[in-house]
């Protein structure tokens, strides 16, 4: 710039009065704004589902309050939400749904199964999904028994470790 000044800072000055003062945004309403209880065509009713095109995995629209955006209804995995209308509680923190077949559109209760994240990793190293259909039963149980296993062994080291510590 050759330590030339223009004068200008490129601030508003002091008691500057805006173009737009008194507007309500910047343009007014026309005939396409949304008028009050509007409704649009393509709306879905409560209860609808839809399967998600990425993982396979179906939703339905409920009447809860989307927590994300305030909306008084939201879309919500339908394979949890028949697990805690039948168990009436919500899932766990740090616990998931699973399916025992593994087939995402097999919504009976009794195929659905509630498992750590711990449970879910053995169950992916194992090969859970690639499993012949009459063993995928004992799997689970393994994995489950494995994860019990695993709790105690760590509930008897940290025992031991406060019985040393005392005496």
């Amino acid at each position: 710039r050759n330590h030339i000044t223009s004068g200008r800072n490129g601030r508003f000055e002091k008691n500057h009065i805006s173009w737009n003062i008194g507007t309500k945004g910047l343009t007014t309403a026309n005939a396409g704004t949304f008028k009050n209880g509007y409704v649009h065509p393509n709306r879905k009713p409560l209860g609808s589902e839809r399967i998600d095109s990425k993982d396979g995995y179906v939703y339905i629209k409920i009447a809860e309050r989307n927590p994300y955006t305030g909306f008084p209804t939201r879309y919500k995995l339908k394979h949890i939400h028949i697990w805690e209308q039948t168990h009436n509680c919500k899932v766990p923190a740090g616990k998931i749904v699973v399916f025992k077949d593994c087939d995402k559109l097999n919504f009976d209760p009794d195929n659905l199964v509630l498992v750590s994240r711990a449970e879910l990793l053995r169950l992916n190293q194992y090969g859970y999904k690639e499993t012949p259909d009459e063993l995928k039963p004992s799997v689970l149980l393994m994995v489950k028994l494995e994860g019990k296993a695993f709790e105690l062994s760590k509930e008897m080291r940290s025992n031991n470790g406060n019985d040393q510590r005392t005496s």
